[in-house]
């Protein structure tokens, strides 16, 4: 870096102000507008050549143009030559007029390079440089250049470099304690820039030195109140982390996503403080343990208090050899098939994670080890900042992991076992079932003999727990007397082995070992390589009580110390189920979540009453209850019932009812009036809806199509990525009875537009609209065509296929809508205003007739878009508008185009932080949709942002970079985007805040730690 002399030459041009030319100390007076503007503009790019016709457009208005401009130039530029000369030098060059001069006798650059060198002075030093480089400023800059209240870009760009001069001198200020020049400061530039997070953190700082607290939280909430206002979002996690400090509370919103459990956290406090540690400290974790032993929860526990952004990826329910597919849709990013993972895809998921600060939790590492230890490989060598944190039944066997073992909990060293850590997890999930546990001595002392006989592990401490519990209840309330003809059955049934009579059905005894055939029913062997899914942690929503492990009870109605428990508590449990149950417990296993009971309804059929058998099988503890009141299978039991369910007539049965199900769902979903609450219901059930497509496609094709066509309906302007990849499988696949479906191609087609597939979504239209035979059919296709037209950018084809879909007879309004916002947008990208506002009209009356939410926002989006054109101002705020309607209607594909156009949109306004904001947000969004054109042209505006807050210099080299050191196009357009996004956000701050996703799916094993209103913070 060039030296700046403490005492440099006094500035020959001064544009930090009015345009001012200095000579030997006196000030020489521009009267003429045209020379200052010419001389303006050269020193915007000093030392490089200006065309004589940007000077020439720049100087004069069309109606004041002189009758030959280029002489009336030639005339300006001589007199400036002999006003600057010899200090400065003007010449003509190939690339046009340059303005030749010592770097150092420009003011705005002495300003930049003083800026520059006192970050790397002392703070008393770099204080003393910051004062005279803003002692240089006295006024707005290039005034001259200002075009119909718009800056120039370089004045804008000097006006960031101030702002930020000025937060650097106030966090100077601040490191000596000069608290209150600083706090003055920071206060006098969010008058002027009520936007800049930074300038905020560091007046909130300020102020509460100065104990005012209470001002700091009134500035912090002024900014999130301007920013809900006027761009729809909220504070970044950098401003709410100072608010949590100077505070000492977390703020309203970030409360609003802290993670609800259904149960207390018992048992593994010193485990916990240690994953809490490692989460910030180390890149790659592995918790390992046996199932039963809590790693799932104990991570989500970790989570939920470090407040780091994080995915969880669920591994026992993901399609083997597809991890890379798992991780992405739980990601958000958009997945286009298996063959996705061959390519490009692995560095591009590695590039959208690189310089996030993230925790990637991969749940059951054991069932997929050697794609786990690809992936971590390949994440750990891009992503510094990524934290990888496995759980496991054995380590990864990587450099650089750590491991945190979690085995049984303790019950030794000391003498009460209840008094133990065990004991408390024990004391806690009963009182959950029996609040009065325990009641006397007798029921304490039964109590301890459990925990001294069962393995200490949270899932068996649990089970045993419901069992006791569930048993006082039953001897408190309504004990038989002593030999009554109820336990004298009681006894005879269960023969004096002490098991359940409560787990039997149908005829069967007992021992579950005869049913109604009289054929022997043997227990299942354990099998080691079915049991590996974790079922982790606490059981699902607070254990209900099993009918009984044993039931013999003594004379006072009190259990006497209980028998030897076996070594599987859930697999000797389900043995003991008659042929009914099983058969219930397996046809819910084809539901990839929880269960309605409306659902397991539909799909389970016992010939009994469901809600009967689904109580009863709550009371054995092998079906969990969560306080939304649906059923949870844990894992464990999953597993042995899934394997006995498989293969049998009543599987088929079950999945295809399943199926027939979601289609149902789904229809309702389609045809709903209020189509954001049909999406919610499909985003509700999505997981059931691809298991149901993975079994369709291959023993119901015809019902696969049928419900992929439902899916296209709802996801028009919207993407799930989990269904995304089953649209195009189905649209790809060879069986005519799937791809020649035409409701199942349009589908098809609108999942590749939302993948970034634009070529593939246009051939799945046109072969949608050839296929189509139904009025609705056409419609569908012809507006996938207009959308794959318009993804193209032919704007032709577009304007023709819209005005085709609208002599259409008898269309809906709101594929007219469509139609009509569409030709607005082709309106207003051609430059006609008024044709594009009537359109947008007719869209916006025709969407509000229709009640579709996606519909209101599109016409919204093609309105602002046309207002933009004429007036910025104005159009500024209708895009705003228009983008907080498309995140309220969940349309992604709208909320991010109304994110590139009002980022540039404000970034021509001079609005840098807030273009800054919106595009480190939309670009994750075109990264996510991985949308190539849309990402360009968001990644060109985020360029110019750059060199707004930076220079252009600095953004020219980003770019090059990121090209020279790229393979493919495609993988330089993305890692361009994150470089760009990353510039941004270290000058700016993040702008990306935490927010909630529900983790319900994460652990299917349903341990008592109720997840399904669990949150986990998560950043978008």
């Amino acid at each position: 870096m060039a030296r700046v002399s403490k005492s440099p030459p006094h500035p020959l041009v001064g544009v930090l102000g009015p345009l001012r030319i200095t000579r030997r100390g006196a000030e020489q007076p521009v009267t003429d507008r045209a020379m200052r503007v010419v001389l303006s503009a050269l020193v915007a790019d000093l030392n490089r050549g200006v065309p004589a016709d940007t000077l020439v457009e720049l100087a004069w208005a069309p109606h004041e143009r002189p009758a030959n401009p280029l002489d009336a130039l030639e005339t300006r530029i001589t007199r400036l030559r002999t006003l600057l000369a010899p200090a400065a030098e003007l010449a003509w060059t190939a690339g046009g007029c340059v303005l030749s001069v010592d770097a150092e006798r420009v003011d705005a650059v002495c300003f930049e390079r003083m800026a520059e060198a006192a970050r790397w002075c002392t703070p008393r030093e770099a204080i003393s440089t910051l004062e005279r480089a803003l002692a240089l400023w006295r006024g707005e800059p290039f005034p001259d250049l200002r075009r119909n209240g718009v800056e120039h870009p370089e004045a804008v760009r000097l006006r960031q470099l101030r702002a930020r001069a000025v937060e650097d001198l106030a966090a100077c200020e601040l490191d000596i304690g000069s608290v209150e020049d600083a706090a003055g400061r920071l206060l006098a530039l969010l008058s002027s820039e009520p936007l800049r997070e930074r300038a905020c953190g560091y007046a909130m700082w300020a102020l509460h030195r100065l104990g005012m607290t209470g001002d700091a939280v009134a500035c912090y909430d002024q900014l999130v109140e301007r920013l809900e206002d006027e761009l729809g979002e909220g504070v970044g996690s950098e401003l709410r982390e100072t608010y949590r400090a100077v505070t000492g509370t977390t703020s309203a919103v970030a409360r609003a996503g802290a993670p609800r459990f259904g149960t207390t956290f018992t048992g593994r406090g010193h485990e916990l403080a240690r994953l809490s540690t490692m989460l910030h400290r180390d890149r790659l974790v592995t918790v390992t343990g046996a199932p039963g032993s809590g790693k799932t929860r104990l991570v989500l526990e970790a989570l939920s208090i470090a407040d780091i952004p994080a995915t969880v990826v669920p591994l026992s329910t993901c399609d083997a050899g597809d991890l890379y597919g798992a991780v992405a849709t739980e990601l958000g990013v958009h997945y286009r098939g298996r063959d996705d993972a061959a390519a490009e895809f692995p560095t591009m998921l590695a590039e959208y994670l690189c310089g996030r600060r993230h925790v990637l939790v991969l749940d059951g590492c054991e069932l997929r080890l050697t794609a786990v230890r690809a992936l971590v490989r390949k994440l750990a060598s891009r992503c510094a900042d990524l934290t990888v944190v496995a759980t496991s039944r054995v380590r990864l066997g990587l450099a650089g992991e750590q491991v945190l073992p979690l085995g049984p909990l303790a019950r030794d060293g000391v003498r009460d076992p209840l008094a133990s850590r065990a004991g408390t997890l024990f004391r806690d999930r009963a009182r959950r079932v029996n609040p009065g546990y325990p009641r006397d001595d007798v029921e304490a002392e039964a109590g301890r003999a459990m925990l001294r006989r069962v393995d200490c592990l949270p899932l068996a401490v649990e089970i045993v727990a419901a069992h006791s519990a569930g048993e006082t209840g039953k001897a408190g309330s309504a004990a038989p007397a002593e030999g009554t003809e109820t336990e004298r059955t009681e006894a005879t049934e269960n023969g004096g082995t002490g098991i359940p009579a409560t787990l039997t059905d149908d005829g069967a005894d007992g021992n579950g070992n005869s049913n109604s055939n009289g054929t022997t029913d043997h227990a299942m062997p354990a099998d080691p390589t079915e049991n590996i899914a974790d079922a982790d942690g606490n059981s699902g929503a607070g254990p209900a009580a099993p009918a009984d492990l044993d039931t013999a009870r003594g004379e006072d109605g009190h259990r006497p110390t209980p028998p030897e428990l076996p070594t599987d508590l859930v697999e000797w449990a389900f043995s003991q189920l008659s042929p009914g149950r099983r058969d219930l417990l397996g046809a819910l296993t084809v539901f990839a979540g929880d269960v309605s009971l409306d659902a397991a309804e539909r799909v389970a059929s016992t010939g009994g009453a469901v809600a009967e058998a689904l109580t009863q099988l709550t009371r054995t503890g092998l079906l969990a209850t969560t306080e939304t009141g649906h059923h949870r299978v844990p894992d464990l039991v999953r597993r042995h019932a899934a394997r006995w369910f498989a293969g049998t007539d009543g599987e088929h049965k079950a999945r295809q009812r399943h199926a027939l199900w979601c289609v149902d769902v789904v229809t309702e979903a389609a045809t709903t009036a209020e189509d954001v609450a049909g999406f919610e219901s499909l985003r509700g059930i999505q997981d059931d809806v691809c298991s149901a497509l993975r079994w369709a496609t291959s023993e119901e094709p015809a019902l696969a199509a049928e419900l992929t066509g439902l899916i296209g309906s709802l996801t028009t302007y919207r993407c799930l990525p989990k269904l995304s990849p089953w649209q195009l499988a189905v649209a790809r696949h060879p069986d005519a009875r799937l791809s020649r479906h035409a409701l199942a191609a349009a589908s098809g087609a609108t999942a590749a537009l939302r993948c970034g597939l634009p070529e593939e979504g246009l051939r799945l239209a046109a072969r949608a609209a050839e296929l189509a035979s139904a009025p609705e059919h056409r419609w569908s296709a012809v507006r996938a065509l207009i959308c794959a037209y318009h993804d193209l950018g032919d704007d032709d084809r577009t304007a023709t296929t819209c005005h085709e879909l609208l002599a259409l007879p008898d269309l809906p309004d709101w594929y007219e809508a469509d139609a009509h916002a569409f030709l607005s947008l082709v309106a207003a990208r051609g430059g006609h205003r008024h044709e594009a506002i009537r359109r947008a009209e007719l869209a916006t009356r025709l969407a509000r007739e229709s009640g579709s939410a996606s519909l209101r926002a599109l016409a919204a989006y093609a309105e602002a878009t046309a207002t933009a054109l004429t007036d910025p101002v104005s159009g500024t705020a209708h895009l705003a508008r228009a983008r907080i309607k498309a995140r309220a209607a969940a349309a992604d594909w709208i909320t991010a185009s109304a994110g590139t156009a009002l980022a540039g949109t404000l970034l021509a306004l001079g609005r840098v932080p807030e273009a800054a904001k919106l595009l480190q947000l939309t670009l994750d969004d075109w990264l996510r949709m991985r949308a190539p054109r849309q990402l360009r042209a968001c990644v060109d505006v985020a360029v110019r942002c750059v060199a707004s807050a930076s220079g252009k210099g600095t953004a020219e080299a980003l770019v090059r970079d990121q090209q020279e050191r790229s393979t493919s196009e495609t993988l330089a357009l993305v890692r361009t985007a994150r470089a760009a996004a990353m510039s941004l956000g270290a000058t700016f701050g993040s702008a990306h805040p935490h927010r909630p996703v529900s983790v319900d799916r994460v652990s299917p094993d349903g341990s008592s730690n109720h997840l399904a209103d669990t949150s986990v913070i998560f950043r978008r």
